[in-house]
């Protein structure tokens, strides 16, 4: 039995159980250029997605992206309309989107949530991660909400301007303050986001 096929001897739900299969045959695992075979390139890649997965979930995320590439390589080696393909390309995308967005990198995790939401627009977390990331997309209108809000009030404290104007500078940046507070946190609960 080739080492690629034991990874069913193990509980791939256990990270630390994948991580050790893996990391104890990484010698193997990392020579993987010369392949050829469509079957054990697609069982590398299935190895390489639970590797990566369970990095992931123990929050390495460099190297995810590491193993996340090696992956992007061999898929490089499969037709692109055959099914391993196009299933593992959707996986490699979404981890490295969801990746992306751990680093606060939104405007690229958006492009990619936009895209496999619209390949499949019933997925659940497709559609999450893409109302997430969108969502963190407005955190600079949010911001702004913020500064405005501070800028009033310590126009208020000082006392600038209070006998030309007709709105009260303190109670609108407390209002700015309020929005800034209460909006994201509205809207978090209106479209149920995983949390970050």
């Amino acid at each position: 039995m080739d080492i690629e096929n034991q990874i069913t001897n193990i509980n791939i739900k256990n990270p630390n159980e994948v991580i050790d299969f893996y990391e104890s045959n990484i010698v193997y695992f990392k020579n993987y250029q010369g392949i050829v075979n469509h079957d054990k390139i697609c069982k590398f890649i299935e190895v390489k997605l639970y590797y990566a997965n369970s990095l992931f979930d123990k929050h390495y995320l460099d190297k995810t992206s590491e193993i996340l590439e090696e992956a992007k390589e061999l898929l490089n080696k499969l037709p692109s309309n055959q099914k391993q393909y196009i299933d593992c390309h959707r996986d490699v995308r979404f981890l490295s989107a969801i990746i992306l967005s751990k680093r606060k990198q939104y405007k690229e995790a958006f492009q990619i949530f936009k895209q496999l939401h619209k390949e499949d627009t019933n997925h659940h977390y497709y559609k999450l991660w893409y109302l997430h990331t969108k969502l963190n997309l407005l955190n600079w209108f949010f911001n702004s909400f913020l500064v405005i809000g501070v800028i009033l009030i310590l126009i208020d404290w000082v006392g600038f301007g209070k006998e030309k104007f007709i709105i009260d500078f303190g109670i609108t940046g407390v209002i700015f303050l309020a929005i800034t507070f209460f909006a994201p946190m509205i809207l978090k609960k209106l479209i149920k986001l995983p949390k970050q």
